[in-house]
């Protein structure tokens, strides 16, 4: 449910035209730093699953 708030706000951001945040702290939206989360995305990608990659 985390993952999917997550990335859930992260499109929202990204649908408003904002750059995708690469660092903790770039954009946080309703309490959830996405920098921190789109970090964690990438460093643990062999760790998702597969609808999640």
């Amino acid at each position: 449910m985390e993952w999917q708030r997550a990335f859930h706000l992260t499109r929202q951001h990204l649908e408003a035209d904002g750059e995708l945040p690469t660092e903790p702290g770039d954009v946080v939206r309703q309490g959830e730093d996405l920098g921190r989360w789109v970090r964690t995305q990438r460093l643990s990608w062999d760790n998702l699953t597969a609808v999640q990659q």
